[in-house]
């Protein structure tokens, strides 16, 4: 086929998969699926199918690499570099799918299956490749073609020696060792299979470069099909190698190994590379489901797992050296760090050596320690690192607002709040000054200070002297240890012995204050007493000496 260099401004070209199949390509049909248009330094693809999303790759000369992906509506379009050179193209295209259909998928990414209806689609169909190469600025193309001529032998043949076959042979071809030499602008060994099914009749193809002008260079095997049988094959190519790949590139051992870069392969698949061996796992949006590409890789120093679509970041890494046992992940699920034999849910065992450490940390947002009980989250523990703050919770708590019940610790000074998370003003703080509590606290000089005004209190009347006398009356003080401290003696009352009034409801605690309010009461009562007494004694002594 020969060719000629075309201005490359409006140049309009439609790739059919049939002559324009590349080694990087997956299967394909003879359709085209979009419309390539190279003006300028811009190459645009027009869609000539229904798609919710095209994942667009073009690669070209000085490591000109552009991947970029496209909602439907939006005109595919990657600006290239301006360089001469080679240029390849990819497009793959996502199906749309109807409500019913997304959830199913969404289904079965949950549930790690895929209903009926929704088998694993394959990428026939859904992606176009091909290439196109700019000299001198002008964008190479194809005109013509060749009228091709027969020769029919009703006999079997025989040649003893090198056989050269194509409309470019010479009268005398140099054969050096070859034994068959094929020689034109378009080299094809075809496999016509003209069996009838039952038997198996696919027909196959070994070709050697593209068709197309300013096509890529290659050796690759066709997928022609079973109705192809006239000496041509659309284009399916399934297997090939560019012109210009490395040595080793692909090695099977005589054992199976598989060298990629490699003739000495030492395991089951070796690659070798000078930097970053790098295995990439595409999910390109065929079968429905969202594209996500993963990158599995390692170098001098660490292995780790790239997240390509988001962003590349490197969620998983690994350096050099790390102990045998650093992660281990038992069959029950039970995670050891540097043990193979993890006692609970999660075990840190670091030997004789060095004591075990556990750190969480966190941003400026803090962090939290959640429970799972059901469907409701518990929240165990809060962390606020601008101030320093811990907040231990339980249950169903979830952290909303600043007054919240559960134990703070602020660790920029000390303090402790219970029942009170952001409030902390004292050494020790129980409650918070609104109506989930009264503020009681502990001053930096170690006294006790009860919350006693009258927005914490309801129910509020007074105090008979009789009620408080007959309290008085009836508390009965003790000497008395403690059995948690044998050694200490204390005074005081037993809390199922002292009146109704001062006693709590289950007759088990007392409250100091109670039996302040009754002493005082009492004292009150006597003072009254105490005065009615002077006046009498000083109005009998006015009488005595007048």
């Amino acid at each position: 086929m020969k060719t000629k260099g075309l201005n490359r401004m409006s140049v309009v070209f439609t790739v059919l998969l049939s002559l324009l199949a590349f080694p990087l390509a997956a299967a394909q049909e003879s359709e085209p699926l979009a419309q390539v248009d190279v003006t300028g330094a811009l190459a645009t693809f027009q869609p000539l199918i229904s798609y919710s999303q095209v994942r667009v790759t073009v690669t070209g000369p000085e490591g000109f690499v552009v991947v970029k992906e496209f909602a439907a509506g939006e005109t595919p379009g990657i600006e290239l570099t301006g360089d001469d050179g080679f240029y390849k193209y990819e497009l793959r295209f996502s199906p749309v799918l109807g409500d019913e259909a997304r959830l199913a998928l969404a289904a079965a990414r949950e549930n790690g299956t895929e209903p009926a209806g929704l088998e694993k689609r394959s990428s026939k169909g859904t992606v176009q490749s091909g290439s196109f190469t700019i000299a001198g600025g002008n964008l190479v193309a194809e005109v013509g073609e060749i009228e091709p001529k027969g020769v029919l032998t009703n006999g079997d043949g025989v040649i003893r020696n090198s056989l050269c076959v194509g409309l470019d042979c010479p009268d005398a071809p140099v054969f050096s060792d070859s034994t068959i030499l094929l020689m034109e602008n378009n080299t094809r060994i075809k496999f016509g299979d003209t069996s009838v099914a039952p038997f198996p009749n696919n027909d196959w193809e070994i070709e050697a470069n593209s068709a197309n002008s300013g096509g890529a260079s290659y050796l690759g095997f066709n997928d022609c099909g079973t109705a192809d049988n006239d000496g041509g094959c659309a284009t399916d190519l399934v297997f090939a190698v560019e012109a210009g790949a490395r040595q080793s590139a692909l090695y099977v051992e005589s054992d199976g190994d598989i060298g990629i870069g490699t003739s000495n392969p030492v395991a089951d698949i070796h690659v070798v590379t000078g930097n970053t061996p790098t295995l990439r796992l595409d999910q390109d949006g065929s079968s429905g489901f969202a594209p996500q590409v993963w990158d599995i890789a390692g170098n001098e120093t660490t292995f780790f797992i790239r997240d390509v679509t988001g962003g590349s970041r490197l969620p998983f890494r690994i350096q050099p050296g790390a102990p045998s046992n650093a992660v281990f992940i038992t069959a029950g699920g039970d995670v050891g760090f540097n043990t193979a034999s993890p006692a609970a849910d999660l075990h840190i065992d670091r030997g004789t050596s060095q004591a075990a450490n556990f750190r969480v940390s966190g941003d400026s947002a803090g962090f939290d320690l959640e429970d799972k009980n059901g469907a409701a989250n518990r929240k165990v523990a809060q962390q606020f690192v601008d101030a320093g703050l811990w907040r231990l919770r339980g249950l169903n708590d979830t952290f909303t607002g600043e007054t919240v019940t559960g134990i703070a610790l602020d660790l920029s000074n000390g303090r402790v709040g219970i029942g009170n998370a952001s409030s902390l003003l004292d050494p020790l703080t129980v409650g918070t000054n609104g109506t989930n509590g009264n503020g009681a606290h502990v001053t930096a000089g170690g006294v006790w200070i009860d919350g006693s005004s009258r927005q914490f209190k309801e129910a509020i009347r007074d105090l008979s002297a009789s009620d408080a006398m007959a309290a008085f009356t009836g508390l009965q003080p003790v000497r008395f240890r403690y059995k948690l401290e044998p050694e200490e003696e204390y005074m005081g009352f037993i809390a199922e012995d002292v009146p109704d009034l001062v006693a709590t409801n289950d007759h088990q605690y007392l409250s100091p204050m109670d039996i302040v309010a009754v002493l005082t009461k009492v004292v009150q009562e006597q003072q009254k007493t105490i005065e009615t007494l002077g006046a009498k004694v000083a109005k009998l002594e006015s009488k005595i000496d007048p």
